[in-house]
């Protein structure tokens, strides 16, 4: 009886700790495969390994891309992976995030390289 009760708040406690800890940040997606996109002047990303229902924002950071198409992105499928089509051309950098809920990740930089 005297163990039962050890282990039981023992589980007890650890659980506890647990709740207590903080979650781990969320990370950044994956370099996605980069390629030419349906439309003139648009890329096609497809990526994997993402947080299932993330919303995947993309930012192209060259200045010349009208406002209004410098950003885009996508919602994780349940299996980890997305796609978009985004405004951009050789040499542009985008910038990808992850988010979920009110957690974001730190920016993947990537420079298009067709």
């Amino acid at each position: 009886m005297v163990h039962s009760r050890r282990w039981f708040i023992g589980g007890a406690l650890a659980t506890l700790l647990a709740c207590a800890s903080p979650t781990l940040p969320l990370p950044p997606p994956d370099v996605p495969f980069v390629s030419a996109g349906a439309l003139a002047g648009t890329v096609h990303l497809v990526g994997s390994n993402a947080e299932s229902g993330a919303e995947i924002v993309i930012r192209n950071m060259n200045p010349a891309v009208p406002t209004n198409r410098q950003i885009g992105g996508a919602v994780v499928n349940p299996d980890g992976t997305w796609d978009a089509d985004v405004y951009a051309g050789n040499g542009d950098v985008l910038t990808l995030t992850q988010q979920v809920g009110n957690a974001v990740s730190p920016p993947l930089v990537l420079t298009i390289k067709l």
